[in-house]
């Protein structure tokens, strides 16, 4: 297994555990409160330090950059296209309830939510490129 799909695989077991303490804390605190447990995927900062390059070891090759490079446009677009369907939503509501303006509140969740959308599908499309070839062994 590669260290790209090492550290793809971690961040989605991360966001898999920030999913559940969502899901565990709702009952208890109420929807909004439990979305602080989505501060657990600030571990995915930590992937690098868990999956170092080894000293002297080829570790990305022509085909590895490939499929990053695919992983991170197919990020971008699909968070590119929830943001602005997000924002339009967001637009929409306000204008049928006739308000003028929107919490301040809501523009963090936009750009949070805009980078679990990014990580979740790079880490996805990383999987899925390498599944369809089959395996990879390097490092």
């Amino acid at each position: 297994m590669t260290r790209q799909q090492k550290m793809a695989w971690y961040n989605l077991a991360v966001f898999g555990v920030a999913v559940l303490a969502y899901l565990g804390l709702w009952p208890v605190l109420g929807p909004v409160p439990a979305l602080g447990a989505v501060g657990v995927c600030g571990l995915w900062g930590l992937s690098p330090l868990f999956f170092r390059k080894p000293r002297g070891a080829v570790v990305v090759d022509e085909r590895d950059q490939l499929i990053s490079l695919r992983a991170q446009v197919a990020g971008l677009w699909i968070f590119w296209e929830c943001f602005v369907a997000a924002v339009m939503l967001t637009w929409g509501i306000s204008r049928w309830y006739d308000c003028q303006t929107i919490s301040i509140d809501a523009l963090p969740w936009l750009v949070f939510g805009g980078m679990i959308i990014y990580v979740v599908t790079h880490s996805i499309a990383v999987l899925a490129q390498y599944g369809r070839s089959g395996d990879h062994e390097s490092a």
